[in-house]
C-alpha cells in the first residue's frame, strides 16, 4: 500500500519503555477497535516522513472502506510543536457498521481518546498531502479517555 507501519518507538506513539513514552501503541488500539465480524483492511499508519503518495493511498484506502462499510483502520501523524500527535480512524463490522476516531497527543491528559462517529468521509475540497489527511468524523460523539494511558 506504500504506507509505513507503526513501530514501537516514541516517534510513532508506541511504548518506548522510556519515561515519557505512552504505554499504548496507536496501531494496536486501532486493531482492537476495528475488530469485528470481518478482518479489517490495514490502510497503514502514515508519518510525516512518508511522501504525499503514501498519504493519498492511505486516505483512498480508508475512504473506500468506509464507503463500502467494511472494516478498516488507518492512522496519521500530525504536526506537533511540543508533542507527538496521531489521529486514527476505524470501521468495524458487527450487527451494524460502526466508525470512530482516535486521537493521541503525548502532551495531553488524557493522551489517547476515542470518539464515535456516524460515518467517516472526505472533507469536500480538501486535497490529501503530507500532514493533511482530509478525513472527517461525522456527528462525532464525546471523547472517552482510554484507560491504558491513564497509569
Amino acid at each position: 500500500m506504500g504506507s509505513a507501519t507503526m513501530g514501537a518507538d516514541s516517534s510513532t506513539g508506541g511504548d518506548t519503555g522510556q519515561p515519557g513514552g505512552p504505554p499504548c501503541d496507536l496501531d494496536e488500539v486501532l486493531c482492537s477497535y476495528a475488530e469485528g465480524k470481518v478482518d479489517p483492511i490495514d490502510c497503514g499508519v502514515i508519518t510525516l516522513d512518508d511522501d504525499a503518495a503514501a498519504w493519498q493511498a492511505a486516505v483512498d484506502c480508508a475512504s473506500a472502506a468506509a464507503f463500502a462499510q467494511t472494516g478498516f483502520k488507518v492512522g496519521f501523524q500530525l504536526q506537533g510543536f511540543d508533542s507527538t500527535i496521531y489521529e486514527g480512524f476505524y470501521g468495524t463490522v458487527g450487527f451494524v457498521y460502526g466508525t470512530g476516531r482516535l486521537y493521541l497527543d503525548t502532551f495531553g491528559d488524557p493522551m489517547l481518546s476515542a470518539y464515535s462517529c456516524n460515518g467517516i468521509e472526505l472533507d469536500p475540497g480538501c486535497m490529501p498531502d503530507v500532514g493533511t489527511h482530509c478525513l472527517q468524523c461525522l456527528e462525532q460523539g464525546d471523547g472517552m479517555p482510554l484507560e491504558c494511558l491513564m497509569e
